[in-house]
């Protein structure tokens, strides 16, 4: 609630109201939920206690915003939580060695190096590049998990790890330099191709039922990501308008956003343990998720303000449908549902 609107006062909807969460809108959302939330399931599925001190201490960083605590404390303290989370990752990448757990491991630690560098140039932006990567890896990681069974084709891989290796070099120079955005964008575009090559949402799409639906969010994800490196990767010689927030947003709201409403029905049952059924109407907030990403990266690369600010409260009403389905979900009745591999 408090990142949303921080997003919302940053558009200009509400004046000064939330001015430390606008200020602080980008590590709220990605330190604070998504750092909380993936931390999360990653000590549910451990069963131990010390993996829980990374949700604990982000969203005790979190916490910290409305009493406004100073940026570098809340950074210190996102930090300390990214370097137990880089723990846990490396626990379980020894457990489970592969690609998936690599993938994920090299996202705890961009999370890490996200915090470090705005902990030591005082910048928000300065850290950017490296939480895209947090998200874009671990999210990444569980596809390639979830496709463990697609074989991969002989450049795949390779295309994954140069892919990851650019993306690093763009964070470090700095999404705000020309030459780090266009190195990111290049880095980035091979990790979509690698990534769609082998995941099982290109299959599922023919299915019925939660399966279709899950693989729309994917591929859906999956285009927005590629507009973003596509964005990143030319913005530095066409000089676009907004090419720093268009491609961010395409990123976070198009690909993370997509994944959350895709994968959601999926974690939140093994994570929290309750049961949800599939309903059509998971649809909706789905579109009004991608009307609002169309008109903010529109917006923003077409200089538009009004279109771009109008794309804020849809944003909210798209989250906050989506959270009413999901109670809706959790008190349907049981029904038959389509056999299939899921996601």
């Amino acid at each position: 609630m408090l990142g949303l609107a921080g997003g919302l006062s940053r558009l200009g909807w509400g004046g000064s109201t939330g001015l430390a969460a606008a200020t602080l809108h980008g590590p709220l959302m990605v330190c604070g939920v998504f750092g909380t939330l993936i931390g999360v399931e990653r000590a549910v599925a451990l069963g131990r206690s010390w993996p829980w001190a990374a949700p604990a201490l982000a969203a005790a960083g979190a916490s910290l915003v409305p009493f406004g605590a100073p940026a570098a404390t809340v950074a210190a303290v996102f930090g300390l939580a990214a370097a137990c989370y880089a723990a846990v990752t490396t626990y379980l990448a020894r457990e489970e060695p592969g690609l998936p757990s690599a993938a994920m491991l090299f996202g705890a630690l961009s999370w890490f190096a996200g915090c470090v560098a705005w902990l030591t140039t005082g910048s928000t932006a300065e850290g950017a590049g490296w939480w895209l990567m947090f998200l874009i890896l671990t999210i990444g990681g569980e596809r390639l998990e979830m496709s463990r069974l697609v074989r991969p084709s002989r450049w795949g891989d390779a295309a994954f790890l140069f892919g990851v290796s650019l993306m690093g070099a763009g964070a470090g120079a700095g999404l705000l330099e020309p030459a780090g955005s266009a190195v990111f964008g290049v880095g980035l575009a091979l990790l979509v191709a690698a990534l769609v090559g082998r995941d099982v949402a290109r299959v599922n799409i023919r299915r019925q039922g939660d399966v279709r639906y899950f693989s729309t969010c994917m591929l859906a994800g999956y285009g927005w990501l590629a507009l973003a490196a596509a964005i990143l990767a030319t913005a530095p010689f066409l000089d676009l308008p907004g090419r720093y927030d268009a491609p961010i947003h395409a990123a976070m709201l198009g690909f993370v956003g997509s994944m959350v409403f895709g994968h959601a029905l999926i974690i939140l049952p093994a994570v929290l343990g309750v049961r949800l059924r599939f309903s059509p109407a998971l649809y909706v907030p789905l579109c009004l998720l991608h009307g609002a990403i169309l008109l903010r990266v529109g917006g923003a690369l077409g200089s538009l303000e009004t279109v771009r600010m109008a794309s804020g409260p849809l944003t909210v009403a798209a989250f906050a449908a989506f959270a009413a389905c999901l109670v809706g979900a959790g008190r349907a009745p049981e029904r038959a549902r389509p056999t299939g591999a899921r996601g």
